[in-house]
């Protein structure tokens, strides 16, 4: 594993839970549990290892493994030689048969523009310190678990479709938050844990279609004093749970439901 991407992740579990977590790859099912992550095979021209878009994206269905090759492999394919004569009366389903499969091929491994210390990634560029990703571009670092994070992302770890966000877990479908975890839907936020659909928000906790709060705890602002008093012990306890478990059983997607009845 990535030293900084381990030492990213120890950093910003310290700065959203108070307390330093490490063993990046002891969390891995928990961080991934609600992003579709791609997964490996093997080239069809060699042994290489491929790391492909993940299957949510096609029906649920993987790739022929015979039709998949790496992204620096594309040169290797040898081209089918068709002459015109050969094609004429076809209609499109032979043409596809006979000109098109030939050459089709799942190209995994995809890169763009520069990058470094890139691992199990279907597809990233202009990025540094990533693994465990899909569709992660544009001067993004220290991510993992990750798709479709984009634009100035740093320290993400759990996320999906972001823009603009820096020491994060778990936050999904959100743009410009900082310091969060477990949003949903949320825009401009900082300092936040457990909140869908927000905007503005700062030092807030447990909260659902608002705006502009602060120091809010299910969508009433309580005032300084008494939020850092809350939140310390919901962190205390979340931290705990975390080293322990290395999994939280609530979530941004589940915070709403009530928990079984013991008989």
């Amino acid at each position: 594993m990535d030293k900084e991407l381990e030492s990213s992740f120890t950093l910003t579990t310290k700065i959203l839970l108070g307390k330093p977590l490490s063993g990046l790859e002891a969390y891995s099912a928990w961080l991934g549990q609600s992003v579709p992550l791609p997964y490996p095979a093997k080239s069809a021209l060699s042994d290489k290892e491929v790391w492909v878009a993940p299957e949510q994206y096609f029906l649920g269905k993987r790739f022929n493994p015979a039709r998949i090759i790496s992204m620096d492999e594309i040169g290797k394919i040898e081209p089918q030689k068709v002459k015109a004569p050969e094609l004429e009366g076809m209609d499109v389903t032979a043409l596809v048969k006979k000109v098109v499969m030939p050459h089709a091929y799942y190209c995994g491994n995809f890169r763009y523009k520069t990058y470094m210390d890139v691992a199990r990634a279907s597809g990233t560029g202009d990025a540094s310190h990533v693994d465990m990703v899909e569709d992660t571009y544009h001067n993004t670092k220290n991510v993992a678990y990750a798709n479709c994070v984009l634009y100035e992302n740093q320290c993400v770890f759990g996320g999906h479709t972001l823009t603009y966000a820096q020491f994060c877990i778990h936050a999904y479908n959100c743009n410009s938050v900082v310091r969060c975890f477990e949003l949903e839907g949320c825009n401009s936020c900082s300092d936040s844990y457990f909140c869908h659909n927000c905007e503005g928000l700062a030092e807030c906790m447990f909260c659902f279609n608002s705006k502009s709060l602060r120091y809010a705890i299910g969508n009433v602002e309580v005032g300084k004093e008494k939020y850092m008093e809350i939140k310390k012990k919901v962190l205390e306890g979340i931290a705990n749970e975390l080293e322990k478990n290395k999994k939280l059983e609530r979530s941004i997607f589940n915070i709403g439901r009530h928990a079984k009845r013991v008989q």
